[in-house]
C-alpha cells in the first residue's frame, strides 16, 4: 500500500527516469472542452496536493475513453496507470481510458512524496528573475522557422530581478556590442553572468521553453564553435539548465487559451507598453517591410499585429529591422541614429519585463510550477 502521495515533482522525475504507470491524485480546476480542435477534446487543468498545475489533454481519439468523460470542477480524482508528459514547461499526464479516472472524496489525507524539491510551486518563490531576449533574423522572412538558432541571432536580452515580493523591480537589457561571433556569445555569457549574480529562486520567462533559452543554448553553440571555443557554450548550457524555470505562457494557456505576453499582461491588469518608433529618430519606414511580412503572416493564417501598415507601435516582427539598422549604423559610426535606435530598442524591451512579474504575482499563477529544463 502506498505511503505517500505523488506529485508534480514525481511526473517530472518519471519523465526523466523513464518511469511509467503512476498513480496520481489530481484536483479538477477548469475544463475546456474543444470539440473544433484538430487533435484534442478537452484540456483538463488540475493541481496536485500541493497546489502545483497539472494538464491532462484528452485527445479527439476513437480509442480514448476520456473524449465525453463529465470532469467535475472542484473535485479531486484518482488516475491511475498513467504516463507522465512533460513538455515546454508544462507538466502534465497521458491517460485514455475511464478505468484509469477514479473520483475521491476529498484530497488524500496522505503526505506529499519526498522529491528532494525537483520542481518549486512559482506561488512559493521569493527571489525572482525574469528573461525575455531578441533576436535578428539570418534568413527571409519566408524560411524563418523560430527557435531554429540556425535562423537567427541574439540581438539583446531584457533581464530582471527582485529579491522578494516587497522589493522594487531592477531590470535593464543587456546589448551584444557588435555584429561578430564573439559579441555574441559575450552577450549570452552576460546573461548569465547577470542571473548568477544574484539570489534566484525562480527563472520567469514567456515562451521561454521553446523560444528563449533554447536560442540562447543554439546560438551560444555556434558562437563559441565560430570562434574556436567550444567550453564557453558549454558552461552556458550547464548554467541555464540549473535554474528552475517558470514557463507563463503555460499559465497563459490555463487562463486564456490562446493569446500573448501583452493579451495576458493587460488580462491581469498590468498592460505593458507600447514603444512608438515615431518617437526615435530612426531613418526607417516599417511599412517597408511590413507590406510583404504581414502577407506572409495572412499566407500562414497568422493575423498581423494591426490593420494599418503606417502604425506608429514598434511589434515584435519589426524588431529584427531595427536591430540590424543598430548594429549598421553603429559599425559606420552615425552615433545620432544609433543611440535612437538603441533607446528605441531598449524601450521595447524594457516594456515586457515587469509585466511579467505581474503575471507571476497573479493569484492564478501561483501554482505555475517551476523546474530545471533540457534545452
Amino acid at each position: 500500500m502506498a505511503t505517500d502521495t505523488l506529485t508534480a515533482s514525481n511526473l517530472v522525475a518519471a519523465e526523466r527516469d523513464g518511469e511509467y504507470g503512476l498513480t496520481v491524485p489530481l484536483r479538477i480546476d477548469k475544463v475546456e472542452r474543444t470539440p473544433d480542435h484538430d487533435w484534442w477534446a478537452q484540456l483538463v487543468h488540475c493541481s496536485d496536493v500541493l497546489g502545483t498545475h497539472v494538464k491532462l489533454t484528452v485527445f479527439d481519439d476513437d480509442d480514448c475513453d476520456l473524449v465525453d468523460y463529465s470532469f467535475q470542477e472542484g473535485t479531486w480524482y484518482e488516475f491511475d496507470d498513467v504516463n507522465p508528459d512533460v513538455y515546454q514547461g508544462t507538466i502534465g499526464i497521458k491517460a485514455k481510458w475511464d478505468r484509469q479516472v477514479r473520483q475521491l472524496s476529498g484530497r488524500p489525507e496522505m503526505p506529499p512524496s519526498d522529491t528532494t524539491d525537483i520542481v518549486r510551486r512559482l506561488g512559493a518563490a521569493d527571489a525572482i528573475a525574469a528573461l525575455d531576449i531578441e533576436t535578428i533574423t539570418t534568413v527571409s522572412e519566408r524560411e524563418l522557422e523560430p527557435p531554429n538558432p540556425d535562423h537567427q541571432e541574439l540581438l539583446c536580452t531584457g533581464v530582471g530581478y527582485r529579491g522578494s515580493p516587497s522589493e522594487e523591480i531592477e531590470a535593464e537589457v543587456l546589448f551584444r556590442e557588435d555584429e561578430t561571433a564573439s559579441a555574441e556569445l559575450d552577450a549570452i555569457e552576460a546573461v548569465v553572468n547577470w542571473i548568477d549574480a544574484r539570489d534566484v529562486d525562480v527563472l520567469i520567462t514567456f515562451g521561454g521553453a521553446w523560444f528563449d533559452l533554447p536560442v540562447l543554448v543554439g546560438r551560444a553553440e555556434r558562437a563559441a564553435a565560430e570562434i574556436g571555443e567550444p567550453g564557453r557554450a558549454e558552461n552556458v548550457r550547464t548554467a541555464l539548465e540549473s535554474y528552475y524555470h517558470a514557463d507563463l505562457s503555460s499559465a497563459k494557456n490555463r487562463v486564456l487559451g490562446e493569446g500573448s505576453l501583452e493579451d495576458m499582461a493587460e488580462h491581469v491588469g498590468s498592460p505593458a507598453p507600447k514603444t512608438l518608433w515615431t518617437d526615435y529618430e530612426t531613418g526607417l519606414e516599417p511599412q517597408t517591410w511590413r507590406e510583404s511580412q504581414w502577407e506572409i503572416m495572412r499566407e500562414e493564417d497568422r493575423d498581423p499585429p494591426s490593420g494599418d501598415l503606417a502604425d506608429p507601435t514598434v511589434f515584435n516582427s519589426d524588431v529584427p529591422y531595427f536591430g540590424e539598422a543598430w548594429l549598421t549604423a553603429s559599425a559606420a559610426g552615425e552615433d545620432n541614429r544609433a543611440s535612437n535606435l538603441y533607446a528605441c530598442l531598449e524601450t521595447y524591451t524594457l516594456a515586457d519585463i515587469h509585466p511579467l512579474f505581474a503575471i507571476a504575482d497573479d493569484e492564478r499563477s501561483t501554482g505555475q510550477p517551476s523546474f530545471p529544463m533540457t534545452y
